[in-house]
């Protein structure tokens, strides 16, 4: 790196600790009883977790990934695209959309990546994305890689959010973006609202369900089945990080 590039990086390092906002990273051990302990000697209860359901320390879940490893090794050497797709994947896939209720899913390496190659091959300039301006970053930049025109709506405003799908009617597709539930206050999507909107305005709903699914409706299959709607959304992206076992990966359905 030169001397005028580590120079810039020192100093921007400097305006960010002044101001209380530069992070750095600590060594921690997690415990299974909800403790994290710092090299300090520090012991804290872990409130930052997203082990919703205890799944980290279950026995069935470390054995069965121990077995998976000790036969399949630590992946598949290549992509899917290149080399294909193994028979334990394709299972998890078609068991995923089963639950869901839906056609099809496709599982990837993590939340963020699923939500950065959503958009990308759906959208296009004719086509218009109308997202909750509380969705989750991750949906916002996912968004970015598409070249459809994006807005955001007034959060949970069911009134802003028809506004918008009123004045776009002149676009090939509408898709309405949302989370299932909000991480930035708990709440549900007015998804009932939604729905009957994207039947009015021949729209299509993409709904991030991961803070749902394994915790709320029937058997955990998330908002839709939680509030009794008829239908799922027409698109689910979502996280195993979660409830659905504390593991890497993402998946659209």
């Amino acid at each position: 790196m030169s001397a005028r590039m580590n120079k810039s990086f020192a100093l921007e390092t400097q305006n960010l600790n002044a101001a209380g906002l530069l992070r750095s990273e600590k060594a921690v051990a997690l415990t299974r009883d909800m403790h994290a302990q710092f090299e300090s000697g520090a012991d804290l209860v872990n409130f930052v977790g997203n082990d919703y359901l205890g799944w980290r320390e279950h026995n069935a879940v470390r054995e069965s990934a121990q077995q998976a490893c000790a036969q399949l090794g630590t992946g598949c050497t290549s992509s899917r695209d290149s080399i294909g797709t193994t028979e334990i994947l394709l299972n998890l896939e078609k068991r995923l959309a089963q639950f869901l209720d839906v056609e099809a899913s496709m599982v990837l390496a993590s939340h963020y990546i699923a939500r950065m190659a959503l958009f990308e091959p759906i959208g296009q300039r004719k086509d218009r994305i109308m997202m909750d301006e509380m969705c989750d970053p991750g949906l916002l930049d996912g968004s970015r890689m598409s070249e459809s025109s994006i807005v955001s709506y007034y959060h949970n405003d069911s009134d802003h959010l028809e506004y918008h799908l009123k004045c776009s009617q002149n676009f090939r597709f509408r898709l309405i973006v949302s989370d299932g539930v909000f991480g930035t206050d708990g709440q549900l999507a007015n998804l009932a609202h939604i729905q009957n909107l994207q039947k009015t305005y021949d729209a299509e709903l993409l709904l991030d369900d991961s803070l749902a699914l394994g915790i709320l409706g029937e058997n955990g299959r998330g908002s839709c089945r939680h509030l009794q709607l008829d239908q799922q959304a027409d698109l689910v992206v979502g996280s195993f990080a979660f409830a659905l076992g504390n593991v890497a990966g993402g998946f659209i359905a």
